[in-house]
């Protein structure tokens, strides 16, 4: 997360207009610093200090070789690697605009490694900041089976005569006895049979994929034969379905179960649990603008200079 923050905070900072004048690149401390309070200087380059913690780490990191060899070999390199630094240095590229950008990113990254990560680690760090939220989501403790399915129609119009019925459901009843003893049906599938079955019919046939629903989100007749259906990739029907909303696209159906996303309980630590990432990343800018007003910094914004540079 460190790193994502960090890129987020600083994507496209440091550009200058080319109208505008570069500002002269702040200079920047290339030389080591200490440790810690107790770092002893074991070397120097040029007046610079080699610390005892460079050679420590750069030791721990060795391995397969006696302690006095780790140790010599690391202080070896923490040396070169101040040559070197003041071989860059000395080229200038302590003033390079992509040294600075690099050093103001890691400096950003250590920000929030220690005063955010380090902090919010878990549910209980926010001290029931997000309980509102959570109890806005206690409904997710107790998710429903979600079925989706396919239909193939036939469409009758509205308030049609008994005579136009009767001949739909018996189209219907046809497809549905094609399919009743079929397993493994898809949506396509039953639409092939459907054409077959109704060939010479001038009953119009539909056909289309419903998605994942609980029953109670789907038409009551089409819901009830649906969730009656024994296993994925079997059907049901006919079910005289109607379309309040749309009168003229009812009919009779055979409809078959294609996939399902079973019933979850989850517990209330499960739940937290679940939704802390994305608490994690909301509190992220609240914890932000807590550090701009504990600084009394004052932000201004151009915005029709921003219109006028984007």
């Amino acid at each position: 997360m460190r790193r994502l923050l960090a890129i987020a905070v600083l994507a496209g900072c440091g550009s200058t207009p080319a109208t505008a004048p570069a500002p002269e690149p702040a200079q920047i401390a290339l030389a080591a610093p200490a440790g810690g309070s107790d770092d002893v200087i074991v070397a120097s380059v040029n007046g610079r200090p080699v610390w005892a913690s460079c050679v420590g780490a750069q030791a721990q990191a060795k391995a397969g070789e006696s302690e006095a060899q780790r140790k010599d070999l690391a202080l070896h390199e923490c040396i070169d690697f101040e040559l070197l630094a003041q071989a860059a240095e000395a080229r200038g590229l302590a003033r390079d605009p992509e040294v600075a950008s690099a050093h103001r990113t890691e400096l950003v990254s250590r920000l929030i490694a220690r005063d955010f990560e380090a902090v919010y680690q878990t549910p209980a760090d926010f001290h029931g900041v997000f309980d509102p939220q959570i109890a806005q989501n206690a409904p997710r403790q107790h998710e429903p089976e979600f079925r989706a399915s396919a239909y193939v129609r036939v469409m009758i119009p509205d308030h049609p005569s008994a005579a136009v019925d009767a001949e739909a459901h018996a189209l219907a009843a046809q497809i549905a006895a094609a399919v009743a003893d079929q397993t493994g049906l898809f949506g396509a599938n039953l639409f092939e049979i459907a054409q077959a079955v109704a060939k010479g019919s001038k009953l119009p046939l539909v056909h289309a994929d419903v998605p994942f629903n609980a029953i109670d989100r789907l038409q009551h007749e089409y819901g009830t034969a649906l969730f009656a259906i024994p296993a994925i990739g079997r059907s049901a029907g006919p079910v005289r379905t109607t379309m309040p909303a749309h009168p003229d696209q009812g009919g009779w159906d055979v409809l078959v179960w294609t996939d399902v996303v079973p019933a979850a309980e989850l517990t209330h630590d499960q739940l937290v649990a679940a939704m802390f990432p994305d608490l994690l990343r909301s509190f992220f800018a609240r914890w932000v603008d807590q550090i701009v007003r504990a600084l009394g910094v004052h932000v201004e914004r151009d915005l029709a200079q921003l219109e006028e540079g984007a």
